[in-house]
């Protein structure tokens, strides 16, 4: 499966209000181990990494990590982040997986769970949640989940329908560890707790 790992420094300093201290222990500690994790797995074909990206290191760390620079200044949703990859990458595979390094520990297993899912038809798309949809409707997991832990979706039916999320879909369940996102401060302290207790 292809991996795709948004990385917009003027995105986090605008939208969680980051300082250069933040954004640069983000993308010079947490995005290179987060990279090493996945690109590890065999079931991961390519890791491309978009937006602004100093760390030119990164590509040393396996032959599948691949960088596209863009712009993300301009950027306000989801929306426009998976359009604006769609329009850089060469990359032409019909499933596209998109990860949120602020969500470091996705387990990749259910990673690969969702994508089988999409691949197989079952549904459209599959996004990574606080819980499983437990019978909650489609409009309803679009209204009120986090979109923005993990999304497998079709590249077709993204590019006609312009919406990241488009019923059939499903939600996987993820665990108290999956959920810590590093969107504040305090939560990258956690990170570091974490990583140095050997959980992962």
């Amino acid at each position: 499966m292809n991996l795709i790992i948004p990385f917009g420094r003027r995105y986090l300093r605008q939208r969680y209000s980051m300082d250069d201290s933040t954004i640069e222990m983000l993308e010079n500690q947490v995005l290179p181990s987060l990279c090493n994790r996945v690109s590890m797995d065999n079931r991961v074909a390519s890791v491309e990494i978009i937006g602004e990206i100093d760390n030119q290191n990164l590509e040393n760390i396996s032959s599948k990590i691949s960088l596209i620079h863009s712009n993300t200044e301009h950027l306000k949703s989801a929306e426009e982040v998976i359009s604006n990859y769609y329009s850089c990458t060469k990359n032409k595979s019909n499933l596209s997986v998109f990860q949120n390094p602020l969500f470091p520990f996705v387990n990749i297993d259910k990673i690969s769970f969702a994508h089988s899912l999409v691949l197989n038809e079952s549904v459209v798309n599959v996004i990574g949640g606080f819980s499983s949809r437990l019978g909650i409707t489609d409009d309803n997991v679009i209204k009120y989940s986090d979109h923005g832990i993990f999304t497998v979706l079709r590249r077709d039916v993204f590019l006609n329908s312009k919406q990241k999320l488009v019923p059939p879909l499903d939600v996987i369940g993820l665990s108290a560890l999956e959920v810590i996102n590093l969107r504040s401060k305090e939560d990258l302290e956690l990170y570091n707790l974490i990583v140095n207790s050997g959980l992962r």
